[in-house]
């Protein structure tokens, strides 16, 4: 999402009971929130994931331009997230590095904190103790901002792609599609290509049963226009 449109919605995770804050370093735009005010670890830990990414795209220039799988490895747990979420869910390692931003930084938070929101471009990394409401942001949809997503205690990522809306690379013409994984890398590349298969409000049905079919994808939901589709561990609920 651009700077324009301010991130609003990042007022709305049920998030009163913890420090809040915001990091960003060049287009690197992150809202957090966690159980201690640790401001200068989580601009260490986004300053480090930009530089990993950034190394191995100089060694590998076709890591940022590739659309599809590549036949690469890496034993830094950033990259691998990255590589096999793209190779689950048969996009470029790109699809997936908002949402492994998120995690990258979030894990390094919980080191030192009971819980945390991380919070990059609508991909978020939640860990909590208890149930959380993620309020639904989906353009110029009539929804949009009218309901909201509650994801139960425990870690999971939350990731969302547009194909109307936002700075995403999308195929498709999704106001919003969301995935919901226990790994928030596959949650991000995952909400990729689910937005990728939207092209009409007709395809909702059948690319959220492909893209539950997918492991490690826990639910998913997807937005076109005013119509809605949703399945698997996704309970939506009214703002």
């Amino acid at each position: 999402m651009s700077d324009y449109e301010k991130r609003f919605y990042r007022d709305y995770h049920n998030s009163a009971s913890l420090q809040s804050y915001h990091i960003q370093i060049e287009n690197s735009d992150l809202y957090i929130a966690s159980t201690n005010l640790t401001i200068d670890i989580s601009r260490t830990a986004l300053s480090e994931a930009r530089l990993i990414i950034k190394k191995y795209i100089k060694k590998h220039p076709e890591f940022l331009s590739s659309l599809l799988p590549l036949n690469l490895t890496s034993n830094i747990p950033l990259l691998s997230w990255m590589l096999n979420a793209s190779k689950i869910c048969n996009v470029g390692p790109m699809a997936a590095v908002a949402g492994s931003v998120s995690r990258y930084v979030g894990e390094r938070l919980l080191g030192i904190n009971d819980e945390v929101i991380v919070e990059n471009g609508g991909d978020i990394f939640i860990s909590s103790k208890s149930a959380r409401k993620i309020l639904v942001y989906a353009g110029k949809s009539p929804v949009s901002m009218k309901i909201a997503i509650e994801i139960p205690a425990g870690t999971f990522g939350i990731c969302t792609s547009a194909g109307k809306v936002g700075p995403s690379l999308s195929f498709g013409y999704a106001d919003a599609a969301i995935v919901l994984s226990k790994n928030c890398s596959l949650a991000d590349a995952a909400a990729t290509q689910l937005g990728n298969y939207i092209k009409t409000k007709d395809d909702l049905p059948s690319s959220i049963k492909t893209i539950l079919q997918l492991p490690g994808i826990l639910g998913a939901m997807a937005i076109y226009d005013d119509k809605i589709a949703a399945a698997g561990e996704i309970k939506l609920t009214s703002v």
